[in-house]
């Protein structure tokens, strides 16, 4: 059997003018970005040469050969159990002597083993690690816990021994007055005591 008759299918339409428009602005966007950037390319200001640009005067061979440590901190313990510590606000190489160090501002520290503490500050220093010898200079001056304050030009210190001397003449007080003398020497005595002896023309002006 032969059915004849119309079939109806609904074929969907779309506005083809959105498409279109949608085409267009694919390519126009990118056109007009190209064109924005060439115009702001061709209005920007030159910029300046780089021989105008001004640079900081620094001298880099003499940083590179000033090479300083700050804050440094030395220590050494005698055999008798004496104790020496030295700080500076900063140190460099010696150039003239292997080992060595040069420091500026040094305070030092030594504690006795009868319980007398000893204390030195120096313009300037020396820190000889080969010697384990440290060299005060610039002016030095020594306190005591027992109550003497010393002057002197130039003083040296044993960081492994202990001792301590006076390049020179010393001047200071204590508790029994004035005192003048040509040296001074930290020695150790026969008890094990320390002992601070001048020499060399030596002037106490008593006190009472």
């Amino acid at each position: 059997m032969t059915v004849c008759g119309r079939v109806w299918v609904k074929v969907a339409t779309y506005d083809n003018s959105y498409s279109r428009l949608v085409a267009w602005m694919k390519i126009i966007l990118p056109v007009f970005a190209i064109a924005l950037l060439s115009l702001l390319f061709l209005l920007a200001k030159p910029s300046e040469p780089i021989s105008n640009v001004p640079f900081t005067d620094v001298d880099v061979d003499s940083i590179v050969a000033d090479q300083r440590i700050s804050s440094p901190s030395f220590a050494g313990l005698a055999e008798d159990g004496t104790s020496i510590r030295i700080e500076a606000a900063d140190a460099k190489p010696d150039t003239n002597m292997n080992g060595a160090l040069t420091a500026r501002d040094l305070t030092a520290r030594i504690d006795l083993i009868g319980g007398t503490s000893i204390e030195m500050e120096a313009a300037i220093g020396q820190i000889n690690s080969t010697e384990n010898t440290a060299l005060f200079g610039g002016g030095v001056i020594v306190e005591t816990t027992s109550g003497m304050r010393l002057t002197t030009l130039t003083l040296i210190a044993g960081l492994d021994s202990g001792f301590v001397e006076t390049q020179g003449a010393v001047e200071g007080t204590s508790p029994m007055g004035t005192v003048n003398a040509g040296k001074m020497r930290l020695e150790r005595a026969s008890n094990g005591t320390h002992l601070l002896v001048f020499q060399d023309g030596v002037r106490l002006i008593y006190q009472p």
